[in-house]
């Protein structure tokens, strides 16, 4: 069988896609659009191809074949391969990261190193992202978005810590909610509230976006802005998107996230819930009234399952008055924006994020 290459980058930077007459390679990061056009330059048919062959390190950078795979009823081959940790080995390089303890919560200080990456930023030392992960509310950690936040350092100037917050199905709700509230209460001691960033992806955005309900409903400081990435808003999984989008989305499945929120608010319940057990606004926060929130930058793809989550919560900020920009991308996957800089549509969302920020805080 011949080998061709399509690719940029070394043979361990490759992804390995065979058909049925050739072992072709292809870069990493690539999205399911790019793949086939990819395929197209040396003639060969998306349906031809029999198998996709990647290492367990190169998984985070191939959403995009996983959606072509998904597409196009793909087998994918996943073997270990070296060092595991390709985000750490790579988005890491350039950040300096600290463990701490706020609130008897976990956090982790982000600075930038002295490196050429930050040649060119001005450091804002007075100000602040927090950041809250992803992962269902049963999964993920809190250095996940090291990509995105490494990009967002280098175009604001403004340092982040990451909360390590507690999972389901070991804690229920409230606990991570009042977990992030008590480290934002002792945070405000230190930064100004008007100097804080709020950011999440995925459940981390549901978290970002009820610690905001919260917080104005207590009548405590609330940041001056929230980024919210792909929010999983809608726990009763009832938008248009989670049966539309059901097939175009490379990670999620309806039955997954309709477990993810049981162990998030019942934890090892075997029994589905209620819908009455879902709506209350700190849990599903499309519910919420959102007036008086501050303003906000969403991004969503449009071919996400939770696609509906974010287009409900921008239509819920045009509806109270909250100000709201609403990015969305085309043929890309969940939660995009974390991946930063690594590649064009992620790129070119966080610049619309960062340059919002500056908007917003007059830097």
């Amino acid at each position: 069988m011949k080998t061709i290459s399509l690719a940029s980058g070394s043979k361990g930077n490759c992804i390995y896609i065979e058909s049925k007459n050739a072992k072709i390679l292809i870069d990493l990061g690539l999205t399911a659009t790019a793949v086939c056009e990819k395929l197209q330059q040396i003639s060969v048919d998306p349906k031809d191809i029999t198998a996709i062959f990647i290492t367990h390190e190169h998984i985070d950078h191939c959403l995009g074949v996983g959606a072509f795979a998904r597409k196009y009823k793909t087998k994918i081959y996943v073997h270990t391969s070296g060092y595991p940790y390709i985000i750490k080995k790579i988005a890491f390089s350039n950040l300096k990261i600290q463990k701490q303890t706020i609130a008897n919560v976990n956090v982790f200080s982000i600075n930038p190193k002295k490196t050429k990456y930050f040649a060119n930023t001005t450091m804002l030392n007075d100000y602040c992202l927090l950041y809250i992960h992803g992962g269902g509310f049963v999964s993920g950690f809190a250095l996940q978005s090291a990509y995105f936040i490494k990009s967002f350092i280098k175009q604001t100037g403004i340092k982040a810590l990451a909360v390590d917050y507690s999972l389901s199905p070991e804690v229920v709700f409230p606990t991570a909610l009042n977990q992030i509230y008590d480290v934002y209460l002792q945070l405000i001691k230190t930064y100004k509230p008007k100097n804080i960033i709020l950011m999440g992806e995925s459940a981390g955005a549901n978290l970002a976006l009820s610690l905001m309900l919260k917080l104005r409903n207590s009548k405590k400081p609330l940041p001056k802005m929230g980024i919210l990435a792909s929010g999983y808003f809608d726990l009763t999984n009832s938008g248009k998107s989670y049966y539309l989008n059901a097939e175009s989305d490379p990670l999620l499945l309806p039955p997954q996230t309709a477990l993810m929120a049981t162990a998030y608010v019942a934890g090892n319940c075997i029994l589905p819930l209620a819908k009455e057990e879902l709506v209350n606004p700190y849990i599903s926060p499309i519910f919420a009234n959102l007036k008086g929130l501050p303003p906000l930058f969403i991004s969503a793809c449009e071919d996400e399952l939770l696609f509906s989550d974010s287009e409900t919560i921008y239509n819920n900020c045009l509806r109270d008055n909250v100000k709201c920009k609403f990015n969305i991308t085309k043929n890309c996957f969940h939660a995009h924006l974390i991946l930063g800089d690594f590649f064009a549509e992620s790129k070119a969302v966080t610049e619309d994020c960062c340059n919002y920020v500056k908007q917003i805080l007059k830097i």
